[in-house]
This record gives C-alpha cells, structure tokens and sequence, in this order.
C-alpha cells in the first residue's frame, strides 16, 4: 500500500461530490486498500478557508441593509439582519462540517502540525533550506514548511510517501528525501502508483465515437470563460467543428467492472462568434481622447483550443469499452483567444 498527501490545491480542484472521473478513481484506489490517503490538520483548515472566503465573497451583499430591503421589496421575502462577523462564522462552521466530512468520507489520516518542533522550521527558514532554499524566505512558505515537516516525520521505507501538489516550491525539498516523492496532478499519481495502461484499443474506440466526443466537447465549451483579444468585443457563441486527440492514457478502474479512465489532450477546431465595434462607425471624442463607436457587427473565426479532458468509458462484461459516460475539462475554465475581425473575409 502507497501513502499518498494530497496538496490542499489538488482537493480544492477536486471540488465537491459528485466528484469528477480522476478523484472518483482516486477514492476507488482507496477502497480497494491500494493507497492510504494522508492529510494535516492545517490541510484541512486550508481547503476549509477556501471555500469560506469564496462563499462569502459572493453572498456578503445580505449584510447590507439597503440590499436586504431592495429583495423585500421586489419579490416580497425578507431577508433576516446579519453582520459580516457573524457570517463569517456560520460559514466558518458550515464548511467545517462539510470539509472534515469530505476528508473522512475518503478515509483521509490526519496529521497535526503541531507535533512538529518549531525549532525546525525555523532551522530552516534561517539556513535557506528546503522550501525556504534559493532565496524563497517568504511568510507564506511558513505553512507548507510544517506540513511537510510532518510529513518527512512519517515517511520511512515501509511507508514511503508520495506528494500530489501543483506547487513547484516542493520540487527541491522532495529531492533531498529518501522516502518521499512528487507528482503535480492526480493523472501523474496513477502514472507512478505503476497503473499507467497504454490500451490501443482505447484510442480506436474513440475513433469510432468521434462524432459523440464532438458533441460532449460542445456541450462543455460553453461553460469555459474564452477572452478576447479586441477591445470592447464579447464572445456570443462557440461551434465544435472537429476533435483529435493526443497522449491518451487509459487507466483501469480498481473495482471489477468499473468505467475506464481516459486522460488526455484535446485539439479542438472551434467557430467562434463575436460581437466588436464597427471601425467604419467611429468618431475621435475629444472630450475623453478615445475612439468612439456608434454599431457593433458580428464576426467568425476559426481558431484551435488545446484542452485537457478527461473521460469516463463504461466496459461489457468483458471489460471491453462500450459507451463514454463522461467528459470533464481537466484546464482552468479561462482561455485567451485571438480574434480577427477580417477572418470571414480571407
């Protein structure tokens, strides 16, 4: 059995239940007893305060009595007096239960940071070492430093330990450890837990399901948020024209039966809408010194995405791939694209 942290980045990403296909194989292992999930207290207080924040960010408005009398009289509900002080601290309480119910839910160990010597964080922020090597003596490695701390304490050659996080400040001290090792994704875990499957009938599969994956592509795309490059232009559609796929990597699931794991790189030709000024409506305003625009048009391009997906394949009785069940961008929901107005016209 492998010992595997995962980095309070890669359990945020995971997001909540219904967790998608990668998480979902990672609690698979955990139930077929192939890997032991450990985290640290100051882990969880860190996811816990992720959502907190991000929660209260955006319902903080309920604690202004303009806004709470706004709601009352429009759709006639009222909206009890509270203070951003108390907010905080029911959501605080909230999310504690739903955090701690979410790491015990996955069998997760927890270390506490405080059965580390203070002495040797410091030992280690003063001598520049480990995560405060190469100059990185920032206050905010403080919490990392203890983590791991504790984590060198329970990794041995019986239990070696393996660190999924997306922060390269881990990469140097992981290397001076016997016991520990470093992987930047949940794909990357399965690749050094020896799951790794290179399965050719995967990628022939999929050829023959191309115009379904097309579709799931499409479906998807909306939900990512593609900026533009003009000036006071908007995106007002996307089109999926065509799909190929690079690197696939098939991951089969620990339980007999279950759905395989398909991870890999999308090239997607997209038609792309959008709305930008009209060059031949414009007006120098003196007032402001700006252009000035009195119409919009609308314009296509064709551009190439590059996404990260992963997929869920359902199997028969004999394993075999029979229907995909699932498809999740793996990259941020965020993409720059170049936009050009005279595209249509070339």
């Amino acid at each position: 059995m492998k010992h595997v942290f995962l980095d309070s980045n890669i359990v945020i990403s995971a997001g909540n239940s219904p967790y998608g296909p990668e998480f979902a194989r990672v609690i698979d292992l955990i139930l077929a007893e192939r890997i032991k999930l450990l985290t640290t207290d100051l882990t969880v207080a860190e996811v816990m305060r992720h959502y907190v924040k991000g929660e209260f960010e955006e319902i903080k408005c309920i604690c202004e009595p303009r806004f709470r009398r706004l709601v009352e009289d429009s759709v006639k509900t009222q909206v009890p007096p509270i203070s951003e002080e108390e907010l905080w601290v029911q959501l605080r309480e909230k999310h504690r239960v739903l955090v701690n119910k979410k790491f015990k839910n996955i069998g997760a160990i927890t270390l506490r940071v405080s059965e580390v010597e203070t002495y040797r964080v410091f030992s280690e922020y003063f001598n520049e070492r480990g995560l405060f090597a190469d100059g990185r003596g920032k206050k905010h490695q403080f919490p990392d430093a203890f983590v791991f701390e504790r984590l060198k304490d329970e990794a041995s050659q019986q239990m070696p330990i393996i660190i999924v996080s997306k922060d390269k400040d881990f990469e140097q001290p992981v290397n001076d450890q016997k016991h520990m090792s470093l992987v930047k994704s949940l794909p990357d875990l399965f690749g050094e837990l020896g799951l790794k499957l290179e399965d050719p009938e995967i990628e022939e599969f999929l050829e023959q399901n191309l115009d379904v994956l097309i579709e799931m592509v499409d479906d998807e795309l909306p939900g990512w948020l593609l900026d533009g490059n003009l000036e006071n232009s908007g995106i007002i559609g996307t089109a999926v024209n065509s799909v190929e796929f690079q690197d696939t990597i098939a991951f089969k699931s620990a339980d007999k039966g279950g759905s395989i794991l398909v991870v890999g790189r999308f090239n997607v030709q997209t038609i792309v809408s959008f709305m930008h000024p009209e060059d031949s409506t414009s007006r120098y305003g003196s007032a402001r010194k700006r252009l000035k625009y009195f119409n919009t048009v609308e314009s296509e391009n064709e551009i190439e995405l590059e996404i990260d997906v992963s997929l869920s394949i359902a199997v028969d009785d004999e394993g075999d791939p029979v229907k995909i069940e699932e498809l999740e961008f793996r990259n941020d929901n965020f993409a720059d694209v170049r936009l050009d107005p005279f595209g249509d016209y070339w």
